[in-house]
């Protein structure tokens, strides 16, 4: 009895810890299990997705890449006043005004933006949730922790291209046009309708993108016309003021001899880069414009290609190498046979880009001559665009990280991958400069956060880089998987509707849930393939395009697991079983709503501490505090005193520039190539002020001192 007794209470007490370590694990796991609660899978999502925002408002070097001063200047003179070039006609108005709106024009900086893009990026995770949780919400979790993981929400929050604008604006769209399909609410359809117009005036790959989808939609719900009509209504309204404004700003009632189609160097370079890998080559045949191109090419490439003004102002910002090995070395016959028969960007952008039909280019191009002879191609070539469309298409649906490099006779190959986030640096990688925007927003830009955190996190972070490239291919195909799962499905289902719908009806297609599944699978594809279609046609199918299309392929994985947990034939899994896993206690349930405005206010608090953190290194006055200055050669010391300076000016983390006035004995010295200026220093505002060691170089009357305000 006693034995029997003392067995019992064993089991009990095992009992006991054995539900104590299943709770502990459940509260440990909590964060990657989905609740059966809204509120709290939202709440959760915050606080993973600012946690990993954060990491990136640190990690990440600001990127302003080549053709990002467009923008800028666009919104500048929005402002101020005053034209563009013709140039800047390809861009669209979308991002200037986000820099309006977020403080770009009035600070000069681009905290604001950058505050808009990190806020962006947690949108479109919550987006994806709430789009998805109409099928399911655990599946809607599941899916939106793993977009989290992938990093493609917050890849570009520091590149300032419109890629982070537009990803978030496409998916505020989708989440709307779905929601519309399960609730037929139209509050939605005119939300999707104002995003899908941004849509439109933030990238040229969206200008069809809202009346295709309009249309769409109404075909297949045929119900509500005036709404529609209204909402196309506004949509004409917007883009007719679009168009005025453009009419304005590139004064295009006084460009007489070329007025921009828009994009005609843009379909120009993608319809040139391909041709040789299919055959395909340049022919006067084509018709009289291209012709006239490889008559001007002759022309402006004679004498000889190293005597010639075209390639003299270095349009393509070739290095002298490649010029010297692929352009300089042949006659003006040879090149032109090159030009035409082995295209390349270096060869577009040196060569075809810049000629016009009268003289080269300046501050602008001859984009309607340019656009005439795609036209010529086009005709010319008819079987070309379809071959090296659906070529492209492929590789970026499902196997992207493709293309042409620059400074490379390689040919079309694939790259490896870059990691958006520490691969980018402004010092390392952009090629547009601030320096005329301002003092801030140079700061700012050459300010890499990274470089001043423990070398610790620094580890962890290289760790999840390293993680994150390993395995990204493996990622890319499994996704691509469940999409062509899902696309398999819903024609199944279709063809199940139109030749068995008296046996399959009621079972299947006609369950209501299902058919919205399939039409949010649908609507969600059709964004998904016009994008890439785009990308296949005007573009190249690299990883940079294939990240901006990530967040909307998660929403067709995530209906197309929710299809097949509906299909009894194909239920794999009982998403029943993560329920109520961290609801059962009823403080979590009484307190859902207020663990929401928490998570808010947890995720407002990390970017107001980022924002106060970059402000204070960035902004404000940079004394450039003097410890010892002295001057030296290679047998002398001559110390000075700090007041011999006239003034400093125009410092930032690199660099300061001082003066020494003309009449001051020292300035013999200072032009002396056999003295040097010694400087011991110290940075102020910065998080480690140690005193450092700088040789100043005497150019132009003035020292130039170059300094690491960094921890070594």
């Amino acid at each position: 009895m006693k034995i029997s007794f003392k067995f019992k209470e064993i089991l009990i007490m095992l009992k006991k810890i054995l539900t104590l370590s299943l709770e502990t694990t459940r509260v440990i796991l909590s964060p990657l299990i989905p609740s059966s609660d809204k509120y709290l899978d939202l709440s959760k999502l915050i606080v993973i997705s600012s946690l990993v925002l954060f990491c990136f408002l640190y990690f990440a070097g600001y990127v302003f890449p080549g053709g990002a001063v467009h923008y800028t200047n666009w919104a500048s003179v929005i402002v101020d006043g005053g034209k563009l070039p013709l140039t800047v006609a390809q861009r669209e108005v979308g991002l200037p005004i986000l820099y309006i709106l977020t403080g770009f024009t009035k600070f000069n900086s681009f905290i604001g933006p950058t505050v808009a893009y990190g806020l962006f990026g947690i949108f479109i995770v919550l987006c994806n949730y709430l789009a998805i949780s109409l099928a399911s919400k655990s599946i809607a979790y599941l899916t939106s922790l793993i977009l989290i993981i992938s990093f493609a929400p917050f890849s570009y929050i520091k590149f300032f291209y419109p890629d982070q604008l537009y990803i978030f604006v496409i998916e505020a769209l989708l989440t709307f046009l779905i929601f519309f399909i399960w609730t037929n609410r139209y509050i939605y359809l005119y939300l999707f309708s104002f995003f899908a117009i941004y849509a439109s005036l933030t990238r040229t790959s969206g200008n069809l993108l809202f009346f295709a989808l309009i249309f769409l939609t109404y075909v297949i719900k045929r119900n509500g016309l005036k709404h529609y009509l209204f909402c196309l209504l506004i949509g004409v309204g917007i883009f007719g003021l679009n168009q005025y404004h453009r009419y304005d700003i590139f004064d295009l009632k006084n460009q007489v001899n070329t007025k921009p189609v828009g994009k005609g160097y843009q379909i120009l370079y993608s319809t040139y880069m391909w041709m040789g890998d299919f055959g395909y080559k340049l022919s006067p045949d084509l018709g009289p414009n291209t012709k006239l191109l490889l008559s001007r090419m002759h022309e402006e490439l004679s004498p000889s290609p190293r005597d010639s003004q075209l390639l003299k102002n270095e349009f393509g910002q070739t290095p002298p190498k490649f010029m010297e090995e692929y352009m300089y070395k042949y006659s003006t016959e040879e090149l032109i046979e090159k030009v035409i028969s082995e295209p390349g960007e270096e060869y577009f952008y040196n060569i075809i880009f810049p000629i016009k039909r009268q003289g080269i280019a300046n501050s602008d191009t001859d984009d309607e001559f340019q656009f005439e002879i795609v036209k010529e191609i086009w005709t010319g070539y008819p079987l070309y665009i379809i071959k090296y469309g659906l070529r492209n298409l492929f590789l970026i649906l499902f196997d992207p990280g493709w293309s042409n490099p620059r400074y490379s006779k390689a040919g079309f190959i694939r790259q490896g991958l870059e990691f958006v986030g520490s691969a980018y640096t402004f010092r390392a990688y952009s090629t547009d400069s601030v320096d005329h925007i301002g003092e801030n927003a140079v700061r700012e830009q050459e300010l890499h956060q990274f470089r001043t955190i423990s070398p610790k996190i620094q580890s962890f972070f290289i760790s999840a880089k390293e993680w994150h490239v390993r395995n990204f291919r493996l990622y890319v195909y499994l996704s691509s998987i469940f999409i062509i799962i899902g696309w398999i499905l819903c024609l199944m289902l279709l063809i199940l509707k139109i030749f068995r719908s008296s046996f399959w009806e009621n079972k299947f297609y006609e369950h209501e849930k299902i058919k919205n599944i399939c039409l949010s699978i649908f609507f969600s594809s059709i964004i998904l393939l016009y994008e890439n279609i785009m990308t296949a046609l005007f573009s190249q199918p690299h990883f940079r395009y294939f990240h901006i299309t990530e967040a909307w392929r998660f929403a067709i994985i995530g209906f197309s697991i929710a299809l097949m947990m509906e299909l009894k034939p194909l239920k794999l899994i009982n998403f029943s079983l993560f329920k109520k896993q961290d609801t059962r206690s009823r403080f979590f349930l009484h307190y859902k709503k207020i663990f929401f405005i928490a998570s808010i206010l947890f995720s407002l608090s990390l970017i107001t501490f980022w924002v106060k953190d970059i402000f204070s290194e960035t902004h404000g006055t940079y004394q450039f505090s003097f410890l010892e200055s002295k001057y030296v050669n290679t047998k002398d010391t001559l110390p000075i005193d700090q007041i011999t300076f006239k003034s400093i000016s125009q410092c930032t983390l690199y660099k300061c520039t001082i003066e020494i006035p003309k009449e001051s004995k020292l300035y013999s010295l200072s032009a002396a190539e056999k003295w040097q200026l010694e400087v011991k220093y110290q940075c102020k505002n910065i998080r480690n002020p140690n005193p450092k060691t700088a040789y100043a170089k005497f150019l132009n009357e003035k020292y130039i001192i170059e300094y690491d305000c960094y921890p070594n």
